[in-house]
């Protein structure tokens, strides 16, 4: 009843927090776009009336750049008093013309030749330095535009530019941002509301310090408006000059924004926080009682699953019911421990019963051609091929007599194969040719006894002509970078026949017409019961069968997953 009671708290209680979570989130875009509405609606007449201004200010220039006669005689004369004269009507005319364009902070000419810069200014006009800043602009700077209005930072004023350009002087006009922007002022309200201009390199006309490290992206109220700022954030909201590449920008703190919001916005995010506590609240509660004893014992029947019957439940104070099944859980555990050394202990009596039989398997194979050989040799009465036969039949079955337990050195295997291929050749004296390629010094490692001459043993009885040349090629490779030992056994016969090989390769026994099998089944039980799955057959065809055993170099896999199963 618990649980339902509780999924029933989520179902109802994560709905409704979302529901209010959102009505927030709307109320706030739906306040977001009506500000942006409202102001971007200002700063649209604004800076229409900005462009009508600058409009009139361009026609102004244009009419004095055509039409002045003294501009005329500043372009052409030396410096000379008629030179002087000019730039005195020419300075009588801007100040007389500032009169009728209140929004113009000053207007100029400026020779190229002589450098004189003339300049009439309003009462807030620039300082010397900055006279001085705008020569120095006007004589470095040729790459100022022709064509359209733009903004400067020119010693410690920001001004919106206008420069036309004749041969050898240019004339132009130039604004205060702050003066241009100080009616606007009156026409957004306050709350820390700021408004600029802003080039298309983004940067700010005039400059507010407190905005540029706040990340605030100004050219995003362009593309209408938007959201910017970190860690304050601001509604940015811009209209671009028809008069230039700038635009207006207007900045809103958003938590000037959000205070406009009603009271039941508060009430919104209060109920939204209290329901999402409660939640919180009740899934900690969940997860302390229910949760994690239930992860426990999960975890702990996963370990036990992967073969760790050490894994117990720790005791937690869970409710009592945990408890019973933590007990209960932890008593099995236990007994299946105890049942695992036990079958255990048996499975490795029967395994080491069936290695003995699978070795001695191949016993009896090797004694009916070793007395045929010494027959034949007694035969021609070749004694000295009979004492030598008679010694390596000695080491062979002092090998297989001494050779009782799993496993035997690399280089114990390798002086009896050498002895037992001695033995062959001697069987068949002109056909059988042995090649063996082995590291020097054999690597100290072990391998299960008889392995590589069961299959030497088969190549020479299944690959094997009377008649023909044979070749049995044997090779070790220890590759201590993969940590095996790849023991390659190849002939010069006719190979597998593919009904062979493709048996051998799916592990099916194979057994010849005549009844008898092939070793390779018993080979591939040893392996598996010394080595698991560690050890691998491979078989193929290049020129003649192939076979290659790969073992690990350590030779006590299997029997360490035993010894730690019985010492446990």
């Amino acid at each position: 009843m618990s649980y339902r009671f509780g999924l029933f708290f989520v179902i109802v209680s994560v709905p409704l927090s979302a529901l209010l979570i959102y009505q927030n989130i709307y109320a706030s875009e739906i306040l977001h776009r009506e500000i942006a509405e409202s102001e971007k609606a200002i700063q649209k007449l604004y800076m229409t009336r900005v462009d009508s201004d600058l409009y009139g200010i361009d026609k102004y220039l244009v009419n004095r750049l055509v039409n002045d006669q003294a501009l005329l005689v500043f372009d052409r004369a030396a410096l000379d008093d008629e030179y002087n004269l000019a730039k005195i009507d020419i300075s009588n005319e801007f100040t007389a013309s500032l009169a009728l364009y209140t929004s113009i902070g000053g207007l100029f000419t400026y020779s190229k030749p002589s450098g004189d810069l003339v300049m009439s200014q309003n009462e807030v006009g620039l300082s010397l330095a900055d006279r001085d800043a705008i020569s120095l602009f006007l004589s470095s700077d040729p790459a100022i535009p022709n064509y359209s209005w733009l903004l400067r930072r020119i010693g410690s004023k920001d001004l919106l530019f206008r420069v036309l350009k004749s041969n050898t002087y240019l004339i132009g006009a130039w604004v205060d941002t702050k003066t241009l922007l100080a009616p606007l002022g009156h026409l957004i309200p306050g709350g820390g509301t700021r408004s600029c201009f802003v080039a298309k390199d983004g940067r700010s006309y005039p400059q507010l310090d407190d905005i540029s490290g706040n990340h605030v992206d100004l050219d995003a109220g362009s593309r209408g408006y938007a959201i910017s700022g970190s860690p304050t954030r601001y509604l940015v909201i811009g209209e671009r000059s028809a008069m230039g590449e700038f635009s207006l920008v207007t900045l809103v703190p958003d938590a000037a924004i959000l205070k406009r919001l009603p009271i039941i916005r508060t009430m919104n995010i209060v109920v939204a926080l209290a329901v999402v506590v409660v939640i919180l609240a009740f899934f900690v509660f969940l997860r302390k009682v229910v949760i994690a004893p239930l992860y426990g014992l999960m975890e702990a029947m996963r370990k036990l699953h992967a073969g760790d019957f050490e894994a117990r439940v720790a005791p937690t104070g869970a409710t009592k019911e945990f408890s019973v099944a933590n007990a209960t859980f932890n008593d099995m555990a236990s007994q299946i421990h105890d049942l695992r050394i036990d079958v255990y202990e048996e499975q490795l009596h029967g395994q080491k019963a069936e290695l003995q039989a699978l070795r001695l398997q191949i016993n009896p194979h090797f004694f009916l051609n070793s007395l045929n050989i010494l027959y034949q040799l007694t035969q021609v009465k070749d004694y000295t091929l009979v004492q030598e036969l008679t010694l390596c039949l000695s080491k062979y079955f002092q090998f297989l007599f001494r050779s009782t337990t799993d496993f035997v050195f690399l280089r114990e295997e390798w002086d009896h194969i050498k002895n037992y291929l001695r033995i062959q050749e001697l069987r068949f004296p002109n056909t059988l040719t042995c090649e063996l390629d082995a590291p020097a010094p054999l690597p100290d490692v072990q391998i299960p006894p008889f392995l590589i001459q069961t299959f030497v043993e088969n190549a020479i009885k299944y690959g094997h002509r009377q008649d023909d040349a044979f070749i049995v090629r044997i090779s070790i490779k220890d590759r201590s970078d993969k940590d095996d030992l790849a023991i390659r056994i190849s002939d010069s016969g006719p190979g597998f026949p593919p009904s062979v090989l493709q048996a051998l390769r799916a592990g099916a026994p194979i057994i010849k017409e005549d009844g008898e099998h092939i070793g390779v089944a018993n080979s591939r039980q040893r392996l598996h019961l010394l080595y698991g799955e560690a050890a691998s057959l491979r078989f193929w065809n290049d020129s003649g069968a192939v076979v290659e055993v790969t073992l690990p170099r350590r030779a006590d896999i299997r029997r360490e997953g035993a010894g730690a199963a019985t010492g446990s």
